[in-house]
Parts: C-alpha cells; structure tokens; sequence
C-alpha cells in the first residue's frame, strides 16, 4: 500500500498518511478504511494529516474520487484534515469536492500546510478553539 496511516503520537490524536509516489485510488480507500479502524480504538477526537510532499500526481478520476469521499459519513472521532504539500490542482479538487458535495461543509474541516509543523500549528490552534481555550 502506497499510503501509510500511523498514529503520529503517543496520545493517539493525529493519524498521518504518508502518500508515496505512485499511490492509485484503490490505496486511498483502503488507508481511509484503516485509519477508521484506527479511530475505533479510541473515544476522543482524531485530527488527520495527509502528507502529500512525498507523491507525484493525482491519480486519474479525482473528481469523482473527492466527491465520493466528501460525500461518505466521516468517522464521528474525525477532527480537522490537514493536507500538507497540496499543489493548487489539488486545493482546488478540495473546493470543486463542497460544491459537488454541498453539504459536506458542515462535515468536514479541511485546512491546507506546507510543512508538518504548520500542520501541528493548525493542529493545536484548532484544538484550543474547541476546549475553549486561547493561546
């Protein structure tokens, strides 16, 4: 499999896909399903990073690909999705995706990054906001 979930820390509350060149739609929904098993352990919120710094293009079929993931039932431990090394065919599929999927706005909060410590950046302010908390 050419996208890798794994727990990206102790506390279990990030799960990171490593994309690796040449992954196909295939590899995608099985990581997808993996990573729901994964948040099957545990009972707290889980913010999702998709690294994509490591692959090349986009698989052909995107379009029909994002709107069948936006419109799926996301995991009720999903928190935010980080996309890091989002090229802007890539920020545009995740925009094409709400259109053609209109309600997945209310489901789905995707934020893009260019590095992995913009990510946890992202990862800790949107977490703070959600307990209340300021910075």
């Amino acid at each position: 499999m050419k996208i890798k979930p794994t727990w990206d820390n102790e506390g279990k509350t990030i799960i990171r896909h490593i994309f690796e060149r040449g992954w196909g739609w295939t590899d995608f929904h099985q990581a997808l399903e993996q990573a729901s098993v994964m948040m099957d352990e545990v009972d707290h919120r889980v913010d999702v990073i998709l690294d994509f710094r490591d692959a090349n293009l986009i698989p052909n079929g995107a379009i029909t690909q994002v709107k069948k993931a936006y419109t799926n039932p996301k995991h009720h431990n999903v928190g935010t999705t980080i996309v890091i090394g989002a090229n802007s065919f890539m920020q545009a599929l995740v925009s094409v995706g709400t259109k053609l999927a209109p309600n997945s706005l209310e489901n789905w909060d995707v934020e893009f990054a260019r590095t992995l410590d913009e990510a946890y950046s992202i990862v800790t302010r949107k977490n703070s906001t959600s307990t209340g908390q300021t910075s």
